[in-house]
């Protein structure tokens, strides 16, 4: 197994920037699994700014995979799905009926190109030990987020809780591949 280390300066706050993001995405699922009412205007404008920090994450990634073709390009399209994704909550803010199809759909479209990216990663043994899996992780767990929104408002808000951990995790990733 090889170890891939950068002397990458942008990894740095790129990756802080998506520990935030990523502590956000927590704060607005949690917020809203022990009172779905709040989830309105005001907590879809701050959703869509997390995830915008969030997609710092994905640039991060994009930057440490070079050596795997396939994950870079996989990351430069979830670099602008993701774009897509946080800018549809803002259109939340003004029209929350018309906006949700579209930040899932986007949500779905990153979630694709991040499950193509982390199987690369896993698969060129880019990192060792776990954290070679944070990338395929964070791709697939927005599966489950529907299945929650079916089964109620928790699940569905704890999913997405998870999955702002989840970018949590993949800052706290980049943080170490300096």
């Amino acid at each position: 197994m090889t170890t891939i280390t950068t002397t990458d300066t942008a990894l740095r706050p790129l990756a802080w920037t998506t520990i935030v993001g990523g502590l956000g995405i927590v704060a607005a699922g949690s917020v809203a699994a022990i009172d779905a009412n709040i989830a309105d205007s005001t907590w879809f404008a701050f959703a869509g700014a997390s995830a915008l920090l969030s997609t710092a994450g994905v640039l991060g990634l994009r930057r440490a995979t070079t050596a795997v073709p396939l994950a870079h390009k996989a990351l430069s399209a979830v670099a602008v799905t993701m774009t897509l994704f946080a800018l549809a909550h803002f259109y939340a803010v003004a029209d929350q009926d018309k906006a949700i199809p579209f930040f899932s759909a986007f949500m779905m479209l990153s979630a694709l190109g991040l499950t193509i990216a982390g199987i690369a990663i896993l698969r060129a043994r880019l990192w060792s030990g776990a954290a070679r899996a944070i990338p395929l992780i964070t791709g697939l767990w927005p599966l489950t987020i529907p299945i929650g929104l079916a089964l109620g408002d928790v699940p569905h808000f704890i999913a997405i809780t998870l999955w702002g951990a989840c970018w949590t995790a993949v800052g706290s990733l980049l943080t170490k591949l300096h």
